[in-house]
């Protein structure tokens, strides 16, 4: 896999045309169709669960990513205010210490703790750039994990994409929708703000992975 820098102007370019062509049909522009097919297999991943809100975004990160640390910092109002539901799919491919701290957050007791710790003290580890959480050693890394990651990455390797955070999610229209990078505040909150909300089912909560770190 290569280790590409993501592209956050022309993505956020590409996510303001999107904006003001939402209403159009979604045959109508390839991103669009591409974000379908991310929703219609991210199943098969793992993710890890964080807020309660209705609105479900899926984001593809990776521990040492900064643009990855950006948008999980600019997204902590709306999923502290209950707003919004991340589900966030763990990559470990950016850096050599990528996969170790991808593990080390996905067989943590408590995942979303664990993913917590990596970005509130991101850039802090003076061995080691990038996200604060302690890689695991390759011995420690369990075969479900390793399964796993590689399911994370392949939804990415199966369309060609590189660069992370991807985010995607189920548009108001009823059709797929993905930006790529870090947006800032102001254009973030708009795109949010496309996010349709799941219903929830009668005496039921909103509605959440099966358990945390797992999909399907």
């Amino acid at each position: 896999m290569g280790r590409l820098p993501p592209r956050p102007g022309l993505a956020l370019a590409g996510a303001l045309l999107l904006l003001a062509a939402l209403p159009a049909r979604a045959d109508m522009h390839p991103t669009r169709l591409l974000a379908e097919r991310l929703l219609a297999e991210v199943d098969d991943t793992t993710w890890i669960t964080e807020g309660t809100g209705r609105k479900v975004l899926y984001v593809i990160i990776d521990p040492n990513c900064p643009y990855c640390h950006k948008l999980w910092e600019r997204l902590r109002g709306p999923v502290e205010r209950g707003e919004l539901q991340v589900r966030w799919i763990i990559v470990g491919y950016l850096t050599p210490s990528s996969f170790g701290k991808a593990a080390a957050i996905l067989q943590a007791k408590d995942p979303v703790a664990a993913l917590r710790v990596n970005e509130e003290d991101f850039g802090f580890r003076d061995e080691d750039p990038g996200g604060g959480i302690e890689p695991l050693p390759e011995e420690a890394i369990r075969d479900e994990t390793r399964l796993a990651l590689a399911a994370n990455l392949s939804l990415m390797q199966a369309h060609n994409l590189f660069g992370v955070p991807l985010a995607f999610f189920r548009a108001v229209d009823g059709r797929g929708f993905m930006f790529e990078g870090a947006p800032p505040p102001d254009v973030l909150k708009e795109l949010l703000s496309l996010i349709a909300e799941e219903p929830a089912a009668p005496g039921e909560g909103p509605k959440t992975a099966p358990r945390a770190g797992s999909g399907g």
